[in-house]
């Protein structure tokens, strides 16, 4: 009984051993290898093969990129209360493994810290209105700021977005306010400058209207004047083209001449302004 209860404590510690004699590590991981508390080495992915009882995997951290979501709530230059929501995305530097785990306690407290504290100086010297056209400022800066104090800790950092400006409800509320207000007025303006455009167009259509009917009745005299003086009438045209010419006066040595009054009148039927002499 005895060396039955023996023989089975024996094949448990083989199994153990054998079992404790190797570990695994999957793709874009990287196990921390301890000998007897001590740091041993990192292992990256693939099959790996330690001394049973005495090495342990003290931890295994992942080599895949991380995002951190960052609020800060600070105050602008103009004293304007805002939320600043900062997207970190950070990646632990391949062959710095063992800095990455062992420097830092909590290195995302840490990335917290350092955001809130290069947001806070960058938007305190902005107004409100420059904080919304500066986010790329902002977050350029942050990541400056990260990379130059995290590398140290084995950590990379590939991107900083800095994804809105929320300034407080009220200040919200103004700024829609305000927005809308210049935007009715942009709509007025527009409005009024289509309503001047069209009575403009009203006004010269009417003009070209009424040029249109003057010249009709011009036409019209001029055809009823050929029916009536005829040739007087054609006479009295070519004349017209001649100002210069100076006709003389209806009565001459006190004759009057028929053909002159047939031409005066034609004129005066035509419309046109008469450069006959006086009667003398």
């Amino acid at each position: 009984m005895i060396a039955t209860i023996v023989l089975v404590i024996i094949l448990l510690i083989i199994l153990g051993t054998l079992f404790d004699g190797y570990f695994i590590v999957r793709t874009r991981e990287a196990a921390i290898l301890e000998r007897l508390g001590k740091f041993q080495k990192v292992a990256h992915a693939g099959l790996h093969f330690k001394m049973p009882w005495i090495d342990r995997v003290r931890d295994k951290i992942s080599l895949q990129v991380r995002q951190l979501d960052v609020m800060v709530e600070t105050k602008t230059k103009d004293n304007v209360f805002v939320q600043i929501p900062v997207a970190v995305q950070y990646e632990v530097v391949q062959g710095r493994e063992r800095e990455a785990y062992y420097m830092l306690s909590n290195h995302e407290q840490q990335i917290v810290a350092y955001v809130q504290d290069n947001v806070r100086s960058s938007v305190a010297n902005m107004n409100l209105d420059d904080s919304f056209s500066s986010k790329d400022t902002i977050a350029r800066n942050v990541a400056a700021s990260l990379r130059d104090n995290m590398a140290e800790y084995g950590w990379n950092f590939v991107n900083t977005l800095v994804t809105d400006i929320r300034p407080d409800s009220r200040v919200r509320e103004s700024m829609n306010s305000i927005n809308a207000a210049q935007r009715e007025r942009e709509a007025a303006v527009a409005q009024a400058e289509a309503e001047k455009i069209r009575k403009i167009g009203e006004a010269e259509a009417a003009v070209i209207e009424a040029m249109g009917k003057a010249e009709a009745e011009r036409m019209k005299l001029k055809a009823e004047a050929y029916q009536k003086y005829g040739d007087a009438a054609k006479m009295a045209l070519v004349l017209e083209a001649l100002p210069q010419v100076r006709l003389p006066p209806k009565r001459v040595l006190g004759f009057k001449c028929p053909c002159l009054t047939s031409w005066a009148s034609a004129r005066t039927s035509l419309g046109l302004a008469s450069n006959t002499g006086t009667d003398g």
